[in-house]
This record gives structure tokens, C-alpha cells and sequence, in this order.
């Protein structure tokens, strides 16, 4: 069968990365469509919950990526006002608040 590696690599990550391509080429060819009325505020944390959720399987070694995604959340509802910058200010405050949290021991 292999290394544990080489297992990992095919069942959890090829299909991750494949989907990951191909939703960063949909958003690319069809990203134009829409209305610059609709707010994307929502893009930040459905991003960090899209990566979380699949991975949390038991609470108290997950905690990093709830904090990630709750904090994601948070800011960018919170800072919707600043406009553009509320993005890369949510997903800055959800990757801080996941990697502060695991080096705290918030993980196994």
C-alpha cells in the first residue's frame, strides 16, 4: 500500500486541490457576473468554514478552526465598513485567531 504519506496524498489532498482549481477557475471566468450591488462580505468566512468543517471531527482537538472561523466572521460582518479592507482584514483576524489558539494548545 505505501507510506502513510503517499495515502494521505491521494484519498485528502487530490481532491482537495482539484476542487480548489477548479472553483478558483469558475470564480475567475464567471467572478464578472456579478452585480457589484451584491455585498461578498460573506466570502471570508465561507472560505474559512469551507476548509474547517470538513476537517472538525471532535471538539476539543478542533478548536483552532472554529476560532478561525468564528473570528473570520465576526470581522468581516463587524468590518463591513471599511470596505474593501474588511476582507483581508477578516481573514487576517481568523488566521491569527486559529494559530494563536493552536499554539496555545487549543490542539492535540
Amino acid at each position: 500500500m505505501g507510506p502513510p504519506g503517499r495515502w494521505i496524498a491521494r484519498r485528502w489532498s487530490q481532491p482537495r486541490a482539484a476542487t480548489w482549481q477548479a472553483a478558483t477557475l469558475l470564480g475567475a471566468l464567471a467572478g464578472g457576473t456579478v452585480p457589484s450591488e451584491v455585498p461578498l462580505c460573506f466570502a471570508v468566512p465561507l472560505a474559512f468554514l469551507a476548509l474547517a468543517v470538513p476537517s472538525i471531527t471532535d471538539r476539543p482537538t478542533d478548536r483552532p478552526s472554529l476560532a478561525a472561523a468564528v473570528a473570520s466572521g465576526t470581522l468581516a460582518v463587524g468590518a463591513g465598513p471599511l470596505g474593501a479592507a474588511a476582507f483581508p482584514a477578516a481573514a487576517l483576524g481568523g488566521i491569527l485567531a486559529g494559530s494563536a489558539l493552536a499554539l496555545r494548545g487549543g490542539s492535540t
